[in-house]
């Protein structure tokens, strides 16, 4: 997190706060939401400079795509976070609460929703979602918002790509959602525009969707473990999905030696691939590493490094756990 000031390049105006992006399936839609919640006279109890990206809502009315939607937001913020520019909260912060079933989808307005999820993530500004099949090609429209103070900043795209190829969709809006932030805010992101997070494959997304709602939602750890592993087996670069997998092992499986020598083997491959893990994962990793050397303040210092980029994460769990 900078410590400074952001220079908005499009004004030279300077500005405190990070944004975060509202992103909606039609025109109509975000005019609509975008006057709900401007209604509200913003949340002024939120941190705008904290950013969380709530999973993108399937507006296709097909639940076998319901995978695309926090794999789209887990891949927006590890470009964020990547950046080092803003403050995001994790994925497994803000899962739980943006992944509403249908029924809550349908009977809660959109700006309820938001509201409910940023208060609950504690984050000012949020990026948030929707996707919709328009005729062969899946679409994705986005807009950037400013959730603390109520103030509905730039619209972005639409997104358009091939349905059945919804990976290079989010790879693309990845780029439009970097490259909006860079013109719009601050010219410190422009480097980041192309070094986007490299998707994973489709199965191994669908995986790990299935996965983390199993392993966060339903708390069926066993179920969540194979679901895991399956998506680092489809894609063996998908270093997330072991990162969850660690924590599962760790917490919810036991100490039988069968879960203590799946954890270790985890944490040797999360050890050797620290480079391609973002920086919250990196320090979840290292803590890992130094428990294992029985190094127990480079453990307490990794954890609250990563407490400190995840405030509410599992590595704040373990670190409450092991300071008491």
């Amino acid at each position: 997190v900078t410590k400074t000031p952001v220079q908005r390049a499009a004004t030279g105006v300077w500005r405190g706060y990070k944004v975060g992006i509202v992103v909606v399936a039609t025109t109509v839609a975000l005019v609509a939401w975008g006057i709900s919640v401007l209604n509200t006279g913003g949340l002024p109890d939120l941190d705008p400079r904290v950013v969380a990206v709530m999973p993108f809502e399937n507006r296709t009315g097909d639940p076998g795509r319901d995978w695309i939607g926090p794999t789209t937001s887990m891949l927006i913020e590890q470009a964020l976070a990547r950046t080092g520019l803003v403050e995001v909260r994790t994925f497994e912060v803000t899962f739980p609460s943006g992944y509403p079933n249908q029924a809550q989808v349908e009977s809660e307005p959109d700006s309820d929703r938001l509201v409910d999820f940023a208060s609950e993530a504690g984050a000012g500004t949020v990026i948030h979602g929707a996707f919709v099949i328009d005729g062969d090609q899946i679409r994705l429209d986005a807009s950037v918002t400013d959730l603390a103070s109520g103030t509905l900043l730039r619209s972005i795209g639409p997104v358009r790509g091939d349905s059945s190829g919804p990976m290079d969709v989010i790879e693309a809006l990845q780029s439009e959602v970097m490259g909006a932030m860079a013109m719009e805010f601050d010219s410190a992101l422009a480097p980041y525009v192309d070094q986007i997070v490299r998707p994973m494959t489709a199965e191994a997304a669908q995986e790990f969707a299935q996965g983390a709602r199993l392993y966060l939602v339903e708390r069926d750890y066993e179920a969540a473990q194979r679901r895991l592993l399956l998506a680092h087996e489809s894609d063996p670069d998908f270093f997330t999905a072991l990162i969850w997998a660690g924590w599962n092992a760790e917490y919810n499986l036991g100490v039988g030696s069968e879960a203590v020598q799946q954890r270790d083997s985890i944490w040797a491959i999360l050890f050797e691939n620290q480079s391609d893990l973002s920086p919250y994962e990196r320090a979840v990793t290292r803590g890992w590493q130094a428990r294992v050397e029985n190094d127990r303040e480079g453990y307490v210092r990794a954890l609250e490094e990563a407490c400190d980029i995840g405030p509410g994460s599992m590595a704040c769990f373990d670190l409450a756990m092991v300071l008491f």
